[in-house]
């Protein structure tokens, strides 16, 4: 089973996620504010972006990465969102270095 099958019917069965009450499709916006980046959406909209963030998290790979705009997520967006995926061993070098 997909696991955003699996987090659907999670948000079901718990009554967190309702499509008569809270509609069928997601709506998402991207706005920049000076130092400032605000993502903005209703529920499914925000569910759909943790799904992007878990597919990307639980990817096999460094480097994996997906990229959302107004061409292919946001409804709204001034800027280019890329999610990717580091290397952890990179990350604990730099860390240490």
């Amino acid at each position: 089973m997909k696991i955003e099958n699996i987090i659907q019917k999670f948000l079901q069965k718990n009554n967190k996620l309702s499509f008569e009450k809270d509609g069928y499709i997601a709506i998402n916006k991207l706005k920049s504010f000076n130092d400032e980046v605000v993502l903005s959406g209703n529920k499914l909209g925000l569910i759909l972006f943790a799904d992007y963030v878990l597919s990307v998290a639980l990817s096999s790979g460094e480097g994996c990465h997906i990229h959302l705009d107004e061409n292919n997520f946001f409804d709204m967006s001034d800027k280019k969102l890329i999610i990717e995926l580091e290397d952890s061993e990179k990350q604990s070098s730099k860390r240490k270095g």
